[in-house]
C-alpha cells in the first residue's frame, strides 16, 4: 500500500510548541549549491514515481541522471548488471528533518515539495523497519557499456534499500492542563498530530523476514533508500592505510604473521577463522607426491636427501602450475540465467590445461621484475603494493595486463568455452564443484565481514574435481573471448570492444553471480573485483 498526502492543517498551540527555534543561516544546501547525495533516501517520492523505480529495477541495473535534487530514470539506456537480493537482520531505524538543510540532505528529489509543510508543522519524520538490499553485481559501470538512449546518464542504482516507511509531519507533543505557557490558556489540550505525507509497506509484514530470504516478504518491499554511483566511479572498499610505494616482496621476504582474530565471525565446519575470512583448516587437491603452492598449483614434492639420483625435470604440468583437462564435448550455457546464456548449445573443446589458482600479487610481481609487465601504481583499493596480500589475486588489471602476463609466461588467456568446461564439465555442474549451496565453498559477500579478495586456494570445498580453485568468486576472471550473444530474432551478435570476464567476485552477494554458466563482460577498464588465471594448449 501506498499513500502520497500533502497535508494543510490550521496550527495549533502544541504544534507551535513542537517547533524548533528558528535556524536559517546563508549560504546552506539547496539544490543549486548542493552536491548530490550518494545515497539519499526516497520515501517522498509520488506512487508513479516508485511504481516506476520498481519495474526498472527488475529489468537490470538502473541508469539515471542525478544533478542536484533531479534524479531522472532513463529507462532506454541499459547497464550490463543484475540485481540479487541480500537479506539482512532485521532493523528499525528513523530520521528526523528540522531543518531545510536536513530536508535537502536527505530527501533532495522532492525536498522543495515539502518545504511548507516543514515550515508548518516543525519537523519531518520517517520511521522505517529495514529488512534487505537489492545490490549490482558490478562494482563500476563505465560510459562504453551502456548501451541503448544514454547520452544523459550520469549515475548508476548500485544498491536499493527495502521495507516498509512511514512519512510523516509533526512532532509529539502534548499541551496539557495548566501547562503555564504564554497564550496557552490553563486547562487548555492539544496535539500536535502526525499528518502522514507518504507510506508504502507494512511494517508488520516485515516482522517474516528471515535473514536466509531470498527476497523481502510479500509486502515488506519497498524501497527506503538508494545507493547512487557516477558512471565509471567504482565504489570503494575499506582498505589498509596506504603504503608510500609499492612493496613487491622476494622469496627471501618473510610471511607476515596471520591477523588477529575478529569477533563474531562464524565458519562453517572444515574451515577455520582467519582475520575476518573463513579459511580451510587442512586441505591439498594434489596427488600424494605433490603440493599446492599458492599462486603456483601442483608441484612435485622434492626428493629426501637420501635418494639415490634427483628426479629427472617435472612433467610441464607442474612446472607450469596447472592441471590437464581432456578434451570433451559438454552444454554450454542454460535457460535457467540471464538471456545472454541462452540458447544452451553444444561446444567442443580440445585439450588443454588450466591453472590451478589465479595469478597472485606476488607472481606478477616477478613478471614486473623481468621486464614482462608494466610497473604498476599503488592504489589502496587493489592488492598491488600490500605485504599482507602477496597470496592474494593480482586484481585491477586491465585485459591488456592479463594477457601480456599469460603471454610472458608462455601461456594464454583461456576461452569462455575452456573456462566454462573446466567450471562445469561433461555433466553439467551448476557450480565448479557441483550442486551444493556456495556457503563455506566461496570468497564472496555473505562470508565477508569485509570488503576484500581472499587468498588464492582459501576456499577448498570450492575445487572442481579435477583440483581447480577458486572459479568461484573472489575475483572475475578474464578470458581470451569477445562477448556474443544470440539476439531474440536467432541472429548471433558480437561487441568486439568488449571481453568476457568468468566466475563472479569477493563483491558478489547471491549465488546467481557465481554459477558456471554466469556470464558477464568488460571494456578496457580495470576493477578492483578483476583478475585472471592462464591456460595453455596441448603440445
Amino acid at each position: 500500500m501506498l499513500v502520497v498526502v500533502i497535508a494543510a492543517c490550521a496550527e495549533t498551540p502544541a504544534s507551535e510548541l513542537a517547533k524548533p527555534p528558528p535556524f536559517d543561516p546563508p549560504d546552506q544546501t539547496k539544490c543549486s549549491v548542493t552536491k548530490s547525495q550518494a545515497e539519499p533516501l526516497i520515501v517522498e517520492w509520488p506512487s508513479a514515481a516508485r511504481a516506476r523505480l520498481e519495474a526498472q529495477l527488475r529489468r537490470g541495473a538502473v541508469v539515471v541522471r542525478y544533478s542536484g535534487c533531479e534524479m531522472q530514470l532513463l529507462a532506454g539506456c541499459h547497464a550490463p548488471a543484475r540485481y540479487a537480493y541480500v537479506p539482512i537482520t532485521r532493523k528499525r531505524d528513523s530520521v528526523r528533518i528540522r531543518n531545510a538543510d536536513e530536508l535537502y540532505a536527505n530527501i533532495p528529489v522532492y525536498a522543495a515539495r515539502f518545504e511548507a509543510e516543514l515550515e508548518r508543522s516543525g519537523e519531518l519524520n520517517v520511521e522505517m523497519t529495514i529488512v534487505g538490499r537489492w545490490e549490482t553485481d558490478r562494482a563500476s559501470i563505465h560510459a562504453d557499456e551502456l548501451e541503448g538512449n544514454c547520452k544523459d546518464a550520469t549515475h548508476v542504482l548500485t544498491g536499493l534499500t527495502v521495507g516498509a516507511f512511514d512519512f510523516y509531519s509533526g512532532a509529539d507533543a502534548n499541551v496539557g492542563a495548566g501547562a503555564g505557557v504564554s497564550q496557552i490558556g490553563v486547562g487548555a489540550k492539544s496535539h500536535a498530530k502526525r499528518h502522514v505525507l507518504n507510506r508504502d509497506g507494512d511494517a508488520t509484514r516485515c516482522d517474516a523476514s528471515k535473514i536466509a530470504d531470498a527476497a523481502p516478504p510479500d509486502g515488506c518491499g519497498a524501497i527506503l533508500r538508494v545507493e547512487v554511483v557516477p558512471v565509471g566511479v567504482e565504489k570503494r572498499v575499506k582498505s589498509p592505510e596506504p603504503s608510500p610505494s609499492p612493496v613487491p616482496v622476494s622469496e627471501e621476504t618473510p610471511p607476515l604473521p596471520a591477523p588477529e582474530p575478529k569477533p563474531g565471525v562464524s565458519c562453517p565446519d572444515g574451515t577455520k577463522q582467519n582475520g575476518s575470512n573463513c579459511i580451510p583448516k587442512s586441505f591439498n587437491p594434489c596427488p600424494p607426491d605433490r603440493h599446492l603452492v599458492l599462486g603456483g598449483g601442483c608441484i612435485a614434492d622434492l626428493p629426501s636427501a637420501s635418494a639415490v639420483a634427483p628426479l629427472s625435470s617435472p612433467p610441464r604440468a607442474l612446472k607450469a602450475g596447472a592441471v590437464e583437462l581432456k578434451g570433451g564435448t559438454f552444454l554450454m550455457g542454460s535457460y535457467d540465467g540471464q538471456k545472454d546464456e541462452r540458447p544452451p548449445r553444444k561446444v567442443t573443446v580440445e585439450t588443454f590445461w588450466m591453472d590451478v589458482t589465479e595469478v597472485t600479487v606476488k607472481a606478477y610481481a616477478d613478471c614486473m621484475s623481468k621486464g614482462g609487465c608494466r610497473a604498476r601504481e599503488f592504489d589502496a583499493a587493489c592488492n598491488w603494493g600490500h605485504p599482507s596480500r602477496q597470496d592474494h589475486p593480482m586484481n585491477c588489471v586491465t585485459w591488456d595486463e592479463a594477457n601480456d602476463f599469460c603471454t610472458w609466461a608462455d601461456k594464454r588467456l583461456p576461452t569462455e568455452e575452456e573456462w566454462e568446461y573446466a567450471a562445469r564439465g561433461t555433466k553439467g555442474r551448476r557450480y565448479p564443484w557441483g550442486g551444493e549451496t556456495p556457503m563455506g565453498r566461496v570468497c564472496w559477500k555473505p562470508l565477508l565481514s569485509e570488503g576484500s579478495t581472499c587468498a588464492v586456494g582459501g576456499y577448498a570445498a570450492g575445487a572442481t574435481p579435477q583440483g581447480i580453485l577458486d572459479l568461484a568468486g573472489n575475483v572475475h576472471e578474464w578470458t581470451a573471448s569477445i562477448y556474443c550473444f544470440t539476439n531474440e530474432a536467432g541472429e548471433r551478435k558480437c561487441q568486439d570492444q568488449k571481453h568476457v570476464h568468468r566466475g563472479g567476485s569477493f563483491e558478489n552477494p547471491h549465488e546467481l553471480f557465481v554459477r558456471a554458466t554466469t556470464r558477464n563482460r568488460h571494456g578496457s577498464g580495470a576493477g578492483i573485483s578483476f583478475g585472471f588465471r592462464c591456460a595453455d594448449s596441448e603440445r
